[in-house]
């Protein structure tokens, strides 16, 4: 419980500093500040709802983020076709990362809870990023310009996830524990 309510008052402090100091930074930076300062306080604890918590704050982070980057290179003149491909495709992806990250041998070795719920929460992101996919075909752009490349990418991107998946779903092997070839 001390550890969720520090995990809160950190962020209202960032943002307590920054109405005290009128920083006007966009929310994201702030939220990049405390998703990038608070995940080893998380890691203290050992409950799935902390580690939901987690997910929950860098996925919120990570979709604030992602305006800006597409606001700056917009900014450098990349074209709509390309903006538009990059975002179906990193709607894909970036659940995938998490699926990824919940695989981290520390992690699945020392807090079993946090690999397993951060694991369920990304294929559920997965599923609900394939759903939201489908709703590309009914935007106002040319299909064979604008998903030609985002398809290829994600097809890419799943096929190596596939392939990689028996390997990330091993369960470590302890230090020194002699290992079993074949």
């Amino acid at each position: 419980m001390l550890i969720t309510l520090f995990y809160g008052f950190t962020l209202a402090s960032i943002g307590l500093v920054g109405q005290v100091y009128h920083l006007g930074a966009p929310v994201y930076q702030g939220l990049l500040v405390w998703s990038a300062a608070t995940p080893p306080l998380i890691l203290l604890g050992r409950s799935r709802q902390l580690a939901a918590l987690l997910v929950v704050g860098v996925a919120t982070t990570h979709a604030l983020a992602l305006p800006a980057f597409f606001e700056y290179l917009e900014h450098r003149h990349v074209s709509e076709a390309t903006l538009t491909n990059l975002a179906a495709t990193l709607l894909f992806a970036s659940p995938l990362l998490y699926v990824v990250l919940a695989r981290v041998p520390w992690l699945v070795r020392n807090r079993p809870e946090f690999a397993r719920t951060i694991t369920t929460l990304a294929w559920v992101a997965v599923l609900v990023g394939g759903f939201a996919l489908q709703f590309l075909w009914y935007a106002n752009m040319d299909h064979g310009e604008t998903l030609g490349w985002s398809l290829a990418t994600t097809g890419v991107i799943a096929i190596v996830l596939i392939a990689a998946l028996p390997r990330l779903s091993q369960r470590p092997v302890p230090f020194g524990a002699p290992r079993c070839i074949g």
